[in-house]
């Protein structure tokens, strides 16, 4: 028995200097990128890019808008000007003293006192 002992230890040491002499294999990996990343990466890409176009697109428009906007009240504003220059134009125009006196050197006219009625 003691043969069968010193035969199985001594298989244990040759497998432990085998197991010893053997040097682990290294393992080197690359850093590959599949071709389901590289779809991924494209496609966020992609949709980066759309999202920002969609974005420039939008803010020009908002930009015409704004600009159309502001031409709109300046026009406004100025036209507000011209109408209140004409109302007091009219106003001036439409003063009695005025028609009275155009009515008297231009037209030869005169008031006649006893003919003015005045209604209340």
């Amino acid at each position: 028995m003691g043969n069968l002992a010193y035969q199985i230890q001594r298989k244990v040491r040759k497998q432990s200097q085998q197991n010893l002499n053997k040097q682990p294999k290294v393992i080197i990996q690359t850093g590959r990128i599949t071709k389901g990343e590289k779809l991924l990466w494209f496609g966020m890409f992609i949709g980066v890019l759309a999202a920002a176009i969609i974005m420039v697109s939008n803010y020009a428009a908002i930009y015409n808008v704004n600009h159309g906007l502001v031409q709109l009240e300046n026009t406004v504003e100025n036209q507000s000007k011209i109408n209140n220059d004409l109302r007091l134009q009219v106003a001036e125009l439409q003063a009695p003293e005025r028609i009275r006196e155009i009515a008297e050197e231009q037209l030869g006219m005169t008031i006649n006192e006893k003919s003015i009625k005045v209604i209340q």
